[in-house]
């Protein structure tokens, strides 16, 4: 690119773009088509030439498009100007809001079965369902004896009973290991690792309510 096309592209970029930029940046917008020396070359003759505007940061040069070249706005203007901010705002805003919903509902559907997940569930319960009722043939048809009452109440009496000897044993063992223990000045839970003993907790043995 000559030096004319590459001010004459350098100033209508700037004035277009009106925001701050490095003789870097410009490269990089160029892609290279602009040299640096004279990509540097440039934009120093159009600051002089107030086409632009620099200001020096350490060793970094930032220009801008001179300010002045663009008309000034009246007061009128800034209010309408702000007014349109105030509306793209609330549209922004409401559009934001659809967007996250909509993301929302993405989410939700992406995390769900696929058809075919579905239709695989469909089949397992369909089986499921139906060695279900192969089951329950034999007691429709009076197939299989049904538990009384009274063998019920007989099971539960002595399902009371063993829950009442497991809790008479288990409290018997622990009161002989606490006497113990207290007697080898040792804690329980000391007592109880140092002799190897198994207990409910240790396998998480709970007994039945």
């Amino acid at each position: 690119m000559t030096d004319q096309e590459a001010e004459k592209a350098i100033a209508e970029f700037m004035e277009k773009q009106n925001r701050p930029y490095s003789v870097q940046n410009m490269l990089d917008h160029f892609q290279q088509r602009i040299k640096k020396i004279q990509c540097q070359r440039i934009m120093d003759d159009l600051t002089g030439a107030q086409i632009l505007t620099c200001k020096e940061y350490g060793k970094a040069k930032i220009y801008l498009v001179n300010q002045d070249l663009f008309p000034t706005t009246s007061n009128d203007e800034l209010l309408e100007l702000d007014e349109q901010i105030k509306v793209r705002k609330d549209e922004f805003d409401v559009l934001n809001t659809d967007l996250k919903q909509l993301l929302a509902k993405v989410k939700e559907a992406s995390q769900g079965m696929t058809n075919g997940e579905i239709e695989a569930e469909i089949a397992s319960m369909k089986k499921e369902v139906t060695t279900l009722n192969k089951q329950l043939d034999p007691f429709k048809v009076g197939g299989r004896k049904l538990i009384t009452q009274a063998e019920i109440a007989k099971a539960e009496n002595m399902l009371k009973k063993a829950q009442l000897e497991w809790k008479k044993r288990k409290r018997g063992c622990m009161d002989v290991v606490d006497q113990v223990s207290e007697s080898v000045d040792m804690n329980r839970k000391e007592f109880i690792k140092k002799l190897g003993l198994e207990t409910d907790e240790e396998y998480k043995v709970v007994c039945p309510l």
